[in-house]
């Protein structure tokens, strides 16, 4: 017949890494969460890339085009410019 006392060697020796655990399990919750927000972060950004990528090309076919009118209206300009060189104004009085 076998009589228990109170606990074993081996209980004994995993009360302190149970103790360690509970210590630790708010520090890797704390973390956890810190890794699902950075998560979801990039999750936002890759979502955001496409609209963003988007965005970019139009505003770079706007800036074609607008060198585009700039260049044609200089060239108006230009032709303006010449037209009217070949008239004088005679001088008042």
């Amino acid at each position: 017949m076998k009589i228990m006392n109170g606990p074993t060697v081996s209980q004994k020796m995993m009360l302190p890494g149970i103790i360690v655990l509970k210590a630790l399990t708010p520090r890797v919750e704390s973390v956890n969460e810190g890794l699902q927000t950075q998560v979801d972060g990039a999750s936002q950004i890759n979502e955001a890339m496409p609209n963003l990528s988007e965005a970019v090309r139009q505003t770079a076919d706007f800036v074609r085009q607008s060198n585009s009118a700039i260049s044609n209206l200089n060239d108006i300009a230009q032709n303006l410019q010449d037209g009217v060189a070949h008239f004088r104004l005679k001088k008042a009085g």
